[in-house]
């Protein structure tokens, strides 16, 4: 890990030594704030071109390369940020930071000032460097998916830009590869930073997360998401180690990766408003919403919303166990079921049964 020591400096005028960013810096809108009710329907566009798709579609290859390449670092295993012990301490940072470790900080980037943003943790600095704010309310940046609480729905499944995967990108958190030109919303928020060739830097309204995440039901152990129902990730010793690629059973079925925000014929993005920010329309807002997807077998296809609401209803019908997991305590509505367009209730690829196990369509792509 970088000395950061370097940077610091006693002259109270120069910039701080180079921040650990905090949740209330730049989770704004999402992972430190409640939904707002309410959010204001805008009227059906076709938002999103076919050059705009294609362009995303590339952009999924390189991210499917991408992931083969982590893979083959890593002895065959997925992207994952926090410590693969972690459940032995029952989940907690505090716990961890005293008895086991001091993880790394999860990096997002070098600014053009010359220092490095990340979320660090410890509220008592000990595992962050002299005159870094440290906090183990970042460790949500590190879990695959908070399922509870004010940080409920947000994890490190929706960073697929910061360092430790996009050093096998190009090295660059703003990196064209991650953002969909169909994603009009989240490409004006980060569009200086992109067209200035920069890392990273912070963007007074917050950092402009990718439009791509990763499933962060295949980055659990599958017992958290299991059949026989949810069972909570910090009540069990191997909740946090990744799986396995060669673990997964329906690598033809199973997403990896999917575009989160409605890039093509969405309506006007910018409307689903959280407090303190504006999100686009996420993938499953709409049963006419699709998105381009990875899967474990590394083709790139498209899921519809309304197949995979199809697709859930013919499981549940065969087996009496549907495709996404409606047990968890994000409730019947799932991951952000309460802010859907049309009404549309659908967890695919982020709640998926059985995590990497399960499955997320019943045909190909």
């Amino acid at each position: 890990m970088r000395d950061h020591r370097h940077h610091i400096t006693t002259n109270s005028t120069a910039p701080r030594a180079a921040r650990g960013a905090t949740c209330i810096d730049v989770l704004v809108g999402l992972g430190c704030a409640t939904l707002l009710a309410g959010a204001a329907l805008p009227l059906l566009g076709a938002m999103g071109s076919a050059s705009g798709e294609a362009r995303s579609l590339s952009n999924l290859r390189t991210l499917a390369a991408a992931n083969e390449a982590y893979g083959a670092t890593f002895d065959g295993r997925q992207y994952t940020a926090i410590p693969e012990d972690a459940g032995l301490v029952n989940g907690s940072c505090e716990q961890y930071l005293l008895t086991i470790a001091c993880p790394p900080p999860h990096v997002l980037g070098d600014a053009p000032n010359g220092f490095e943003y990340g979320y660090y943790l410890s509220p008592m600095g000990f595992c962050a460097p002299f005159g870094y704010p440290g906090t183990c309310a970042n460790w949500v940046v590190y879990k695959p998916l908070t399922l509870s609480g004010v940080n409920a729905g947000f994890g490190s499944f929706r960073l697929p830009n910061a360092r430790a995967f996009n050093t096998f990108v190009d090295g660059r958190f703003y990196s064209d590869t991650f953002y969909s030109p169909n994603d009009t919303a989240t490409a004006t928020k980060c569009a200086p930073h992109r067209d200035a060739g920069v890392d990273f830097d912070l963007n007074p309204s917050g950092v402009a997360f990718s439009s791509y995440c990763f499933s962060p039901a295949a980055m659990h152990n599958p017992m958290t998401l299991s059949a026989s129902g949810y069972v909570n990730p910090d009540s069990y010793a191997d909740a946090y180690v990744s799986p396995p690629v060669s673990a997964c059973v329906h690598p033809d079925l199973k997403t990896r990766m999917i575009e989160h925000n409605w890039n093509y014929r969405a309506p006007a993005q910018g409307n689903i408003n959280f407090a303190g920010g504006i999100e686009p329309w996420y993938f499953n807002a709409s049963a006419s919403a699709s998105s381009q997807s990875i899967f474990f077998d590394g083709h790139v296809g498209r899921i519809r919303t309304a197949t995979a609401v199809e697709d859930d209803a013919a499981a549940q019908a065969s087996s009496g166990v549907g495709l996404w997991h409606r047990g968890t305590p994000l409730g019947a509505a799932g991951y952000f079921g309460n802010q859907s367009f049309d009404g549309t209730l659908n967890s695919h690829s982020i709640l998926t049964i059985d995590g990497i196990l399960g499955r997320d369509v019943l045909t190909p792509q």
